[in-house]
Protein backbone atom coordinates (compact mmCIF):
# COMPACT_ATOMS: atom_id res chain seq x y z
CA UNK A 1 0.00 0.00 0.00
CA UNK A 2 1.23 3.53 -1.09
CA UNK A 3 -0.73 5.48 1.48
CA UNK A 4 1.11 5.38 5.04
CA UNK A 5 0.79 8.22 7.53
CA UNK A 6 0.63 11.14 4.67
CA UNK A 7 3.29 9.64 2.48
CA UNK A 8 2.67 8.56 -1.31
CA UNK A 9 5.06 6.22 -3.17
CA UNK A 10 6.18 7.64 -6.40
CA UNK A 11 7.07 3.51 -7.53
CA UNK A 12 9.27 3.13 -10.65
CA UNK A 13 12.04 0.93 -11.67
CA UNK A 14 15.32 3.20 -10.92
CA UNK A 15 13.89 3.40 -7.49
CA UNK A 16 11.14 5.35 -5.35
CA UNK A 17 9.88 8.72 -4.52
CA UNK A 18 8.76 8.81 -0.98
CA UNK A 19 6.89 12.08 -0.60
CA UNK A 20 5.92 12.45 2.82
CA UNK A 21 3.59 15.88 4.24
CA UNK A 22 5.91 18.36 6.21
CA UNK A 23 3.10 21.10 6.89
CA UNK A 24 0.38 22.26 5.54
CA UNK A 25 -1.20 25.60 5.41
CA UNK A 26 -4.86 25.09 5.31
CA UNK A 27 -6.04 28.28 5.08
CA UNK A 28 -4.14 29.04 1.62
CA UNK A 29 -4.50 25.71 0.60
CA UNK A 30 -0.99 25.15 0.88
CA UNK A 31 0.81 21.35 1.38
CA UNK A 32 5.06 20.93 1.36
CA UNK A 33 6.31 17.70 1.46
CA UNK A 34 9.88 16.47 1.79
CA UNK A 35 10.55 14.25 -0.80
CA UNK A 36 13.56 11.40 -0.44
CA UNK A 37 14.76 10.14 -3.14
CA UNK A 38 15.02 6.25 -2.63
CA UNK A 39 16.78 5.50 -5.65
CA UNK A 40 18.33 1.97 -6.55
CA UNK A 41 21.93 2.23 -5.61
CA UNK A 42 23.46 2.83 -8.54
CA UNK A 43 21.55 5.76 -9.07
CA UNK A 44 21.49 7.14 -5.97
CA UNK A 45 24.28 9.40 -6.24
CA UNK A 46 22.96 11.27 -9.29
CA UNK A 47 20.32 13.37 -7.21
CA UNK A 48 19.84 14.97 -3.92
CA UNK A 49 18.71 12.32 -0.93
CA UNK A 50 15.66 14.87 -0.42
CA UNK A 51 13.88 18.33 -1.69
CA UNK A 52 11.00 19.83 -1.05
CA UNK A 53 7.88 19.63 -2.95
CA UNK A 54 4.90 22.69 -2.75
CA UNK A 55 1.39 21.75 -3.41
CA UNK A 56 -1.44 24.82 -3.75
CA UNK A 57 -5.01 24.17 -3.65
CA UNK A 58 -5.98 21.42 -6.22
CA UNK A 59 -2.29 20.63 -7.47
CA UNK A 60 -2.62 17.18 -6.54
CA UNK A 61 -5.79 16.07 -7.88
CA UNK A 62 -4.10 17.72 -10.97
CA UNK A 63 -0.95 15.88 -10.68
CA UNK A 64 -2.76 12.84 -10.65
CA UNK A 65 -5.14 13.60 -13.69
CA UNK A 66 -2.37 14.29 -15.39
CA UNK A 67 -0.87 10.59 -15.07
CA UNK A 68 -3.63 9.15 -15.02
CA UNK A 69 -4.96 11.29 -18.23
CA UNK A 70 -1.85 9.92 -19.97
CA UNK A 71 -2.29 6.16 -19.77
CA UNK A 72 -6.11 7.33 -20.80
CA UNK A 73 -7.87 5.80 -17.79
CA UNK A 74 -10.52 8.50 -18.39
CA UNK A 75 -12.08 6.59 -21.15
CA UNK A 76 -10.75 2.79 -20.13
CA UNK A 77 -13.05 0.47 -18.29
CA UNK A 78 -12.04 -1.60 -15.48
CA UNK A 79 -11.05 -4.48 -17.95
CA UNK A 80 -11.00 -3.15 -21.52
CA UNK A 81 -7.93 -3.71 -23.49
CA UNK A 82 -6.19 -1.37 -25.56
CA UNK A 83 -2.68 -0.22 -26.86
CA UNK A 84 -0.86 2.78 -25.49
CA UNK A 85 1.21 4.68 -28.20
CA UNK A 86 4.58 4.72 -28.08
CA UNK A 87 4.84 8.25 -28.46
CA UNK A 88 2.00 10.39 -26.99
CA UNK A 89 1.90 13.37 -28.83
CA UNK A 90 4.65 14.60 -30.81
CA UNK A 91 5.18 17.62 -27.46
CA UNK A 92 3.68 15.91 -24.47
CA UNK A 93 2.84 18.78 -21.72
CA UNK A 94 5.02 17.59 -18.85
CA UNK A 95 3.11 18.49 -15.16
CA UNK A 96 4.53 20.96 -13.26
CA UNK A 97 4.69 22.12 -9.42
CA UNK A 98 3.35 25.83 -9.18
CA UNK A 99 7.02 26.82 -7.76
CA UNK A 100 8.52 24.53 -10.45
CA UNK A 101 10.11 22.20 -7.74
CA UNK A 102 9.86 19.30 -10.18
CA UNK A 103 8.76 18.27 -13.11
CA UNK A 104 7.16 15.38 -14.83
CA UNK A 105 6.69 14.00 -18.15
CA UNK A 106 5.06 11.01 -19.58
CA UNK A 107 6.78 9.69 -22.17
CA UNK A 108 4.71 6.27 -23.49
CA UNK A 109 4.41 3.04 -22.32
CA UNK A 110 1.99 0.20 -22.45
CA UNK A 111 -1.53 -0.41 -21.35
CA UNK A 112 -2.96 -4.02 -21.35
CA UNK A 113 -5.70 -3.14 -18.39
CA UNK A 114 -6.27 -0.83 -15.56
CA UNK A 115 -3.81 -3.19 -13.28
CA UNK A 116 -1.22 -4.31 -16.43
CA UNK A 117 1.41 -2.24 -18.27
CA UNK A 118 3.70 0.86 -17.50
CA UNK A 119 3.81 4.22 -18.19
CA UNK A 120 7.45 5.56 -19.29
CA UNK A 121 8.19 8.68 -16.76
CA UNK A 122 10.67 11.53 -16.75
CA UNK A 123 10.72 12.87 -13.32
CA UNK A 124 13.45 16.35 -13.07
CA UNK A 125 13.98 18.06 -9.80
CA UNK A 126 15.03 22.08 -10.02
CA UNK A 127 18.25 22.30 -8.35
CA UNK A 128 18.79 25.75 -9.00
CA UNK A 129 20.64 27.73 -10.80
CA UNK A 130 24.53 27.03 -11.41
CA UNK A 131 25.59 30.83 -10.32
CA UNK A 132 23.49 33.51 -9.36
CA UNK A 133 21.59 34.82 -11.73
CA UNK A 134 21.60 31.92 -14.03
CA UNK A 135 18.40 29.86 -14.99
CA UNK A 136 17.56 27.60 -13.20
CA UNK A 137 19.32 23.28 -13.70
CA UNK A 138 17.20 20.25 -13.46
CA UNK A 139 18.36 17.16 -12.83
CA UNK A 140 16.63 13.70 -12.64
CA UNK A 141 15.91 10.27 -14.47
CA UNK A 142 13.59 8.42 -17.03
CA UNK A 143 12.15 5.25 -15.99
CA UNK A 144 9.18 2.99 -16.01
CA UNK A 145 6.05 2.74 -13.32
CA UNK A 146 4.26 0.22 -13.32
CA UNK A 147 0.00 0.88 -13.83
CA UNK A 148 -0.65 -0.75 -10.40
CA UNK A 149 1.60 1.75 -8.32
CA UNK A 150 0.23 4.88 -10.65
CA UNK A 151 -2.75 4.30 -9.27
CA UNK A 152 -2.04 3.79 -5.74
CA UNK A 153 0.00 7.03 -5.87
CA UNK A 154 -2.97 8.82 -7.36
CA UNK A 155 -5.04 7.73 -4.95
CA UNK A 156 -2.60 8.46 -2.18
CA UNK A 157 -2.18 12.56 -2.85
CA UNK A 158 -6.17 12.46 -3.56
CA UNK A 159 -5.96 11.41 -0.15
CA UNK A 160 -3.79 13.72 0.88
CA UNK A 161 -5.35 16.58 -0.68
CA UNK A 162 -9.02 15.43 0.91
CA UNK A 163 -7.42 15.90 4.38
CA UNK A 164 -6.37 19.59 3.57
Amino acid sequence: MSFLEDAAEFKTDAGTLVFRVRRRFREEGVTEFDVSCDLEAKFASYLPKSFIGTFYRGDLSRFANYLEGNCGFSALEEEAVCSFPKVLIPSPRPFLTHGLEFTVRAMGGDIYSWSEGELNILFLINCGPSIEGAANSYFGFQSCMALVDLREFCDSIRKVENEE
